[in-house]
C-alpha cells in the first residue's frame, strides 16, 4: 500500500480525502479501492476531489463500486460553494464543454461514446457514417474542447475519450 503512494494521482485522493475523514490513509484494506477510484477517473484532478468529497455521503468501498458499474455522474459532487456551478460535479464539468460543441459535433461526440479504448479516424468516420474530412473536422473540434485525446502508435494516430467522459457521452446518446 505505501508504494501507491508514489503516484500523484493517490496522494491528491488521499489528502482531499483527509480533508473530510482525517485518519484517511492508504492501507492494505482499502487499496484495492483507492486503485479503482484514481485508474476510472483516468488521474484527473477536479474528478479525484469531487471524489474524495463524495466520501462525505459514502464509503470508499461504495465510492469504488458506483464508479465500477457505471451511472455515477450525478453522484460524483462537492458541496463546496467556493466552486461555480460547473465544477460541483463530474456532469456540470464535462457538460459545460459539451454545450460549446455545434449540435452536428455534439451528436458526434455522442456517437463516440459507443467506442471503449482507442479508435481510428475511419472507425469513427464509419460508425458516424460522416465523410473523413467532416470526421477529421469533429475530432479536431473534439480535441479543442478536450473531449478527446491522441495518441501516435506506429506511425498511426488513435483517438479515445477518457472513461468518464465516454459515460457522459453514452448517457447523452441514449
Amino acid at each position: 500500500p505505501q508504494s501507491l503512494m508514489d503516484f500523484e494521482a493517490v496522494q491528491l485522493f488521499t489528502a482531499r480525502a483527509r480533508q473530510h475523514q482525517p485518519r484517511f490513509g492508504v492501507t492494505a484494506e482499502n487499496a484495492r479501492a483507492i486503485i479503482t477510484v484514481c485508474t476510472l477517473l483516468d488521474g484527473i484532478p477536479l474528478a479525484l476531489e469531487l471524489a474524495a468529497a463524495s466520501l462525505r455521503q459514502m464509503s470508499l468501498q461504495e465510492l469504488a463500486a458506483l464508479l465500477q458499474r457505471g451511472g455515477w455522474l450525478k453522484h460524483i459532487a462537492s458541496p463546496a460553494r467556493d466552486l461555480s456551478a460547473r465544477q460541483r460535479t463530474i456532469e456540470g464539468v464535462i457538460d459545460w464543454s459539451y454545450t460549446l460543441l455545434t449540435p452536428p459535433q455534439q451528436e458526434f461526440f455522442c456517437a463516440l461514446g459507443a467506442f471503449s479504448g482507442w479508435f481510428e479516424t475511419e472507425s469513427a468516420a464509419a460508425l458516424c457514417q460522416t465523410d473523413p474530412a467532416l470526421t477529421r473536422q469533429h475530432i479536431q473540434a473534439l480535441v479543442n474542447h478536450s473531449l478527446l485525446e491522441r495518441q501516435v502508435v506506429e506511425s498511426q494516430t488513435a483517438w479515445r475519450m477518457l472513461e468518464l467522459i465516454r459515460e457522459y457521452a453514452r448517457a447523452r446518446l441514449s
